[in-house]
């Protein structure tokens, strides 16, 4: 495989940027650390492109022409990354592959045509972005390095995630659960929560660290996922399911075209029949192959772009 670098807009300890160096791959975060004030002005260098933006780039910008290939998580902050990279390695005679990766679908921040196609190739895992915006499509992918931890089932469902508009959604389908006598742990993260807020009971500010979704995760039969409107694509909920052989629950009609559906593993909400949930959760999963697995392994998700 060639030299890879991938590009986070995170924090040096992200999960993801871990599990990435234990497989082999170099990581680095895309603006450098910076305290709270810093990060204020930061902001606002960059969303008035400001001259000089690369002085907020990581410590990357020394080293990136060593590898064949960087990878840059899409953000409107980074948007002026590829070309900055660009100009770099055409001024040194140098080539390197730059690809520009959405990873979470576009919103109304980021526009990926002020990302230009003479800089990167630009990919995403939204199949309705990559018909919008005349990206490449992969799939999302997962860390089959990653451990489940051992834990005793106590709940029938577990949802994370934030808001994004979904509370109302999430909390009228787990008055749905709870009145069939299933036990669900629901979370929701909320920038603000309101006294009399719908479905205060689910709402809270503090975040999980990853390792402690995935206790969350092993102590349940099944990982509740509801898309925001206008998501179309593979998700994080639906990997950490067929790695772990965890069962499926969600609203994403489009799930039954992917290759590891399978009736027995996920349930779609407003297609199936809700009085079935109960059994379906009762059932056990139903074997799906390694080499399917396999394929949304991050070591197989980076050979799609053809390195």
């Amino acid at each position: 495989m060639e030299k890879i670098l991938i590009l986070s807009l995170t924090e040096q300890n992200d999960y993801a940027l871990a599990e990435w160096r234990k497989n082999g791959v170099d990581t680095d975060i895309t603006l450098k650390d910076c305290s709270k004030i810093l990060r204020a002005i930061r902001r606002l260098w960059i969303k008035f492109h400001l001259p000089m933006e690369y002085i907020w780039y990581g410590d990357w910008k020394k080293t990136f022409m060593e590898y064949d290939c960087v990878l840059v998580h899409g953000t409107w902050m980074a948007e002026k990354v590829p070309h900055w990279m660009r100009k770099q390695t055409e001024k040194a005679g140098k080539k390197i592959k730059i690809i520009w990766w959405y990873w979470n679908k576009v919103v109304s921040k980021d526009n990926p045509n002020r990302v230009l196609e003479k800089d990167c190739e630009k990919w995403s895992f939204d199949i309705e972005d990559c018909k919008k915006y005349g990206m490449r499509h992969n799939t999302q992918y997962y860390f089959k390095s990653f451990q489940l931890p051992k834990e005793k089932i106590k709940y029938d469902i577990y949802f994370l995630g934030a808001d994004g508009g979904r509370k109302n959604i999430i909390g009228n389908w787990n008055e749905k659960f709870l009145k069939m006598g299933l036990k669900t742990d629901i979370h929701i993260i909320a920038n603000t929560i309101t006294e009399h807020e719908p479905y205060r009971e689910l709402l809270q500010k503090e975040k999980l660290s990853y390792q402690e979704n995935l206790r969350h995760v092993a102590r349940s039969k099944a990982v509740l996922e509801i898309l925001r409107d206008g998501q179309s694509g593979q998700t994080l909920r639906a990997l950490e399911c067929l790695f772990y052989h965890k069962k499926l629950i969600t609203n994403d009609v489009r799930v039954q075209e992917y290759d590891y559906y399978h009736e027995d593993n996920i349930f779609i909400l407003g297609r199936d029949r809700l009085e079935d949930l109960p059994k379906f959760l009762e059932k056990p999963c139903a074997e799906v192959s390694k080499e399917l697995i396999k394929r949304y392994d991050c070591k197989q998700w980076l050979e799609r772009f053809n390195l």
